[in-house]
């Protein structure tokens, strides 16, 4: 049985093309299950299976992909 956990991360200066590049590398990782990615809010939302996936590698990801990135506490998330 797979496990659901949710993150978000803030990632600055993000515009469509760079959403799309994350979103694409996120999905293809074993466990991640749905990235949504709000361009306005300057944040990725991320669920995944802690079993199968870290949130350090998620965030190696997308710093590979050329983008910094910031762990979102439950308080500051969008939409809430």
């Amino acid at each position: 049985m797979e496990k659901h956990r949710h993150i978000a991360y803030g990632v600055p200066g993000i515009d469509e093309g760079g959403g799309e590049v994350i979103s694409q590398r996120l999905q293809r990782m074993p466990g991640v299950h749905t990235v949504t990615v709000w361009l306005g809010e300057q944040q990725i939302d991320v669920d995944y299976d802690p079993d199968r996936v870290t949130p350090e590698a998620m965030e190696r990801a997308i710093l590979q992909a050329g983008y910094l990135v910031q762990f979102v506490p439950r308080s500051r998330r969008w939409p809430g």
